[in-house]
Formats: structure tokens, sequence, C-alpha cells
């Protein structure tokens, strides 16, 4: 079943058609790369569509529903049930959109004849149930539906990318998640002592064994290095010798210190470098504890100081001008505008804005980034979508994004901002749903 979502007009469906099967390349998100080479199929429709989804969790705490029914200890159809019930309350939100896409691709099931609340949850719990059951429903199935070729899921530095094969007629490789190596702690040494068979006492046996790591991410396809900038960070310019014991080093220092190691890193492999901006992650305590670090209760903070951004790119350029891919990720919308600015900044390029991320992620995040691409940057430059996802069935937001992009081109189209040429409009659509990403990664 194909839901017609911002589908509302012939010239929109016909933009649509350019992009609908184009393959699908996810390039940053939170899989699980066993679960993906087992292609493991959760156990309930509550493992798959609501407990890896923070979200919903987010949603579910705004409208007041206890802790207890979305990470706590109710059973699995308990949460499932609350979630449902909650559901009817989010006219307006993204998450409706999803799940109707959602529920129309892989369950067959149109919202409008088949509601989904509290009433409904035991019905909607059993179709989902069934499917499951049915086969054809692991992470690799789902996303070889969605027509992925290629994903990235992150894992840690000191994490052993998975060794045997990965499902056929897909790239799965690892995304290096740096950020937690900006400022280390005594267990992040330690296991890296082990991994490297040497000491980690200074700045320089630091990135040496960080290398080593880099060695092994490589050898198993990495070619994306993720690094999360969070709320309040600032780059100092100021150079940490390696000489330097970590012991005595200012924490600040060292982390400006070890994104300038990572960043030419990546300039000198070929990698594409990833900056998520802005995330306000200290918010309750008491959430923390009970959900967990990936809770879905970050707020959005300050974003970096583009003179900062700038300082960063202009230390890991070489002379010729070269720099790895980076994509800015900015969470502050207010971020974005002098974000995009920048692409024009550097040679070749090189910098550019992330997707539309987290709290923008939706159709008016996204037709906003997408008029501010055109009138700051180049709109066919952007490098493509990414779901940031925990759970595979949200593979449908690059389906969102092509929607929302042929809806967006469409209205420029009637108004006369853009030409009627469909040549050109086919050529913009496919760069930016899928060859400007293929041209990089694969």
């Amino acid at each position: 079943m194909k839901s017609g979502l911002l589908l509302g007009d012939e010239l929109t469906r016909e933009l649509y058609s350019y992009c609908e099967n184009l393959p699908l390349i996810d390039y940053h998100n939170h899989l699980s790369i066993p679960a993906l080479a087992e292609n493991r199929t959760e156990q309930d429709p509550a493992a798959l569509w609501l407990t890896c989804d923070p979200y919903k969790h987010r949603a579910m705490r705004i409208c007041g529903v206890d802790e207890t029914y979305i990470t706590g200890e109710a059973d699995a159809f308990e949460k499932f049930r609350a979630w449902c019930a909650v559901f009817p309350r989010l006219a307006g939100n993204p998450l409706c959109h999803w799940a109707e896409l959602e529920m129309a691709e892989y369950f067959d099931l149109d919202l409008r004849d088949f509601p989904i609340n509290g009433q409904n949850a035991k019905a909607l719990w059993d179709v989902m149930d069934s499917r499951l059951r049915g086969g054809g429903m692991g992470v690799a199935d789902i996303l070889r539906r969605a027509g992925g070729v290629y994903t990235a899921p992150c894992m840690l530095p000191t994490e052993d990318p998975p060794e045997g094969a990965m499902p056929e007629g897909m790239r799965v490789v690892p995304s290096l998640r740096a950020d937690p190596a900006l400022k280390p702690d005594q267990a992040t040494l330690r296991t890296l002592a082990e991994q490297s068979g040497a000491s980690v006492g200074t700045v320089g046996d630091y990135k040496a064994a960080l290398r080593g790591r880099l060695r092994v991410f490589a050898a198993h396809g990495c070619n994306v290095m993720d690094i999360s900038l969070d709320a309040g960070f600032r780059y100092c310019a100021e150079k940490t010798a390696d000489t330097a014991k970590l012991a005595e080093c200012d924490q600040d220092k060292l982390a400006s210190e070890i994104l300038r190691f990572f960043g030419t890193e990546c300039r000198d492999r070929g990698w594409v470098l990833l900056l998520h901006i802005g995330a306000l992650r200290q918010t309750s305590p008491y959430l923390r504890r009970v959900a967990g670090a990936a809770g879905g209760f970050a707020g959005i903070g300050a974003g970096t100081d583009p003179d900062d951004t700038v300082r960063f790119l202009r230390d890991i350029e070489a002379e010729d001008g070269t720099l790895p891919r980076v994509l800015l990720f900015c969470l502050n919308p207010a971020d974005m505008i002098p974000q995009i600015t920048l692409s024009g900044s550097f040679a070749r390029g090189q910098v550019g804005p992330g997707a539309p991320w987290w709290w923008n992620d939706h159709l008016r995040g996204m037709t906003d980034f997408m008029e501010w691409m055109s009138c700051y940057g180049v709109l066919s430059s952007f490098f493509g979508m990414t779901t940031d996802s925990r759970s595979a069935l949200s593979m449908v937001r690059h389906d969102y994004f092509r929607r929302t992009l042929c809806r967006y081109l469409a209205g420029k189209v009637r108004s006369g901002e853009l030409p009627a040429d469909r040549d050109v409009l086919k050529d913009l659509i496919e760069r930016v749903c899928y060859r400007n990403a293929a041209e990089k990664l694969l």
C-alpha cells in the first residue's frame, strides 16, 4: 500500500516519480550492526515501533504519561497501549506523518480506516504481531524494502566492528562515533591501552592508540565519522603538545586538540565528517537516571559560534585547500543560515549543511531548510537526508523527505520561481535524494 501523504497534486506526484524508487543511503543511524548481519526480527510490536524510539517517548512525556509506561517496568503491551492512547492528541506532530507512512508501507494499514487510539491498541498489536511472525520483517528486510544500499550505524572507538557477512546487496559499515574520545574517561583509556598493547599516558600516546582504532574501522569499510559538539562547546585553537601528560591536560583544550586530530585524519583518509551541533543533553537528572543518556529528553541549546567552526576548519585545511567532506548538522534553527553560508567559504564544496536534524526533521523544518539552502547556498548540492534513528521503520523518513522536497519544488514551479524544465528538476531531485551521497560514500 502506498500513502498519498503530501502528494496532493499532479505535479508533485510527477516529481515524486523521479525519486520514489531511488536507492537509499542512510549515512548516520543508531541501528545494530549485529542485528543487521543476522537480519534479526524484533520480538513484538512494542520492540519494533515504540521502545526503541525516543521521539515517541518524548511525546508521551509531554502528554503526561507516567514514566512506568514509557521506559519503566510496565510490560510491552501496556506501553504500546499507552502510546496508542496518546496518539490522537498528536495532531500536527511529525509522529503522525511518520506513523501514516510506516503503517501503510509495512502493515498495509490506512490510518483513515484504522485509527490509532487506546481502543484500537489490541487490534493494531495483533496486525503488527501477525506481520512480524509472518516473516520478512527482519532489520535487513525492512531496509531492503526501503531501497537501502548503504547504511552506517554508529559505533564507539573502543567497540570492535563485527566480523562476518553482511546482508547481500547492501553495504553495512560502521560510522565512528568519536565525540566520547574528546574528553576520555579512565575506562576508555584502559581499553585503548589494552587494544593497542601500549601505555596511553601522553597526548601523543593517546593519538597513536586512536589512530590504531581508525585503522580497524577503516578495515571494516568505515568512511564516516560523527562527532557531537553539544551546547556549550567552544573551540580552542591553542595546540596541546603530544608530550603533554593526559592527566595534567585542561579538558577543554584537550577536546579541541583531539577534534583537530580527528578532522585531519578524516581529511587524509577521505572520510566524511559529521558535526552534530547544539544538543542540550543535561536536562532532567531523573530522566537520565531512569531512561539512560539516549532517552529522548535532550533539548535545543545554543550552537557553536560560527567563528569557532571557521577556526576549526582553518586548522584542518591543507595548504592546497583540501578538507574532509564536512557536514554541519545544526540542531538550533537559528544556527542554520550562518552555517549554510559556510558552504561557499571553502574550496570545492567540501563544507556544507547536514540534514535537518532531530527537532527539525519534519515538514516545517525540512521546508525551511530547503528555502534557506536555496537562498543562502545551492539546494542541488545538499548531501541528502539521513534518519539518525534507532528504529528500522524510520527508514520511511527518507520517503517523507522526498515527498517534502517534491512538494516544495512543485510549489516553486507553480509560483514561477523555478523553471518547469523537467530535466532540470529531475537532476536536482536525483542529486539531493541519492547521487550526491553516492558519489562520496559508495
